[in-house]
């Protein structure tokens, strides 16, 4: 379970508390989305996200495989919990604790010799920096990731050396005549 976990947090940004709260009835198998409408504050379930506006993630072919084959595995194997709705729950049927995937991050890590930190919150970072490196329209970005402001989206974006020296590549380019 915290392999899929991971995975639609890797995939689709989303806070922890909102991944918590994520039931089977918010995926729309068919239109490919996940309708985000509320969140886990230290174990409670909250009717709204952070920003108070639910709104819809993209779920790509490769998660959605992922979350239909643990949804069979978890009613094939009875897993205690699995009556609650939540997609990721607890055995007594509660929403998963935060210190569950952050363990789960910290030995995947460990596991590869990974020096830097892994963290939940760091893979709504990447996902935030990898749309805009994609080209991800801003509007399309900062809906997708719940930001309500062109400067949160900015804070969760880095530049890498490679882009900056691409960007200088391209400079040039344009004085000295040069195509791309």
């Amino acid at each position: 379970m915290l392999y899929v976990v991971a995975l639609t947090q890797a995939l689709t940004g989303l806070r922890w508390g909102e991944v918590s709260a994520l039931r089977w009835e918010a995926l729309d198998v068919d239109a490919r989305v996940l309708h985000v409408r509320r969140k886990v504050v230290r174990g409670e379930e909250l009717p709204t996200t952070k920003t108070n506006r639910a709104r819809l993630v993209g779920v790509p072919l490769a998660l959605l495989d992922e979350l239909l084959a643990y949804r069979a595995w978890a009613e094939a194997e009875a897993l205690p919990g699995r009556e609650c709705g939540l997609m990721f729950f607890s055995n007594v049927g509660t929403p998963l604790g935060s210190a569950r995937i952050s363990h789960a991050l910290r030995d995947a890590r460990a596991s590869v010799g990974m020096r830097s930190r892994l963290t939940s919150h760091g893979l709504r970072r990447t996902v935030t920096d990898l749309l805009r490196q994609a080209g991800v329209d801003p509007v399309v970005a900062k809906s997708l990731v719940g930001h309500t402001t062109d400067r949160m989206r900015e804070h969760y974006s880095y530049v890498r050396p490679s882009e900056v020296r691409d960007a200088a590549d391209r400079v040039a380019g344009l004085v000295f005549g040069e195509a791309d």
